[in-house]
C-alpha cells in the first residue's frame, strides 16, 4: 500500500483528505469506506499512512486548525500544544486515554460526541468532571501545572 500511496500523493500534488481518497490505486475494495477499512486496519488511520509512506514533511501535516502530527505514544495530535502534552504524559508514564468522549447531556452535549483532550485515572462520576485547563502560557510549567495527576498516577 505504500507505494500506492506515494503515488497517489505525487500524482494529485497535494495530501489528500481520508473522506477523498481515490482509490484507483489498486487497492481491491468494493467502496472508498471499504478502501479507508483497510488503510485503518493496517495503519490505524489516513494520517498515519502518510507518516508510513513519508509523505509528509517532518511528519507533520499543516491543517486549518493546527499541525497535525504524532506523538510518542502513537496518539495522533491537532497541534503542536497538544503533542507537547502528550509526550510529557507519556514521558512520566501516565496513562492517557485520548479524545474521551463527554458524558451525553441535554443542554451541553445533546449528540454526545463532545470530546475532551484526555482522560487520565479514573472515570469521573457523570457530570461531576475535574478538569485542569491548561493554556498556552502553562507549556513552560507542565510539571507544577500537573502535578496532581502525577503524584495520583503513582498511587494507581
Amino acid at each position: 500500500m505504500i507505494p500506492l500511496i506515494n503515488k497517489l500523493v505525487t500524482k494529485c500534488n497535494f495530501i489528500p483528505n481520508s473522506n477523498k481518497i481515490i482509490f484507483d490505486l489498486g487497492i481491491k475494495a468494493n467502496t472508498s469506506s471499504s478502501s479507508n477499512k483497510k488503510i485503518n486496519t493496517k495503519f490505524g488511520s489516513w494520517f498515519k499512512a502518510l507518516i508510513s509512506s513519508n509523505v509528509l514533511p517532518n511528519g507533520t501535516l499543516k491543517t486549518s486548525r493546527g499541525i497535525r502530527c504524532l506523538a510518542k505514544s502513537g496518539n495522533e495530535c491537532l497541534s503542536l500544544d497538544e503533542i507537547f502534552i502528550d509526550n510529557w504524559l507519556f514521558e512520566k508514564n501516565i496513562k492517557a486515554e485520548k479524545e474521551p468522549l463527554y458524558p451525553k447531556y441535554p443542554e451541553y452535549n445533546k449528540s454526545g460526541r463532545r470530546r475532551a483532550d484526555w482522560k487520565i485515572n479514573e472515570l469521573s462520576k457523570a457530570l461531576n468532571l475535574k478538569l485542569i485547563s491548561i493554556n498556552p502560557s502553562d507549556l513552560n510549567n507542565l510539571s507544577e501545572k500537573l502535578r496532581k495527576i502525577k503524584a495520583n498516577a503513582s498511587t494507581i
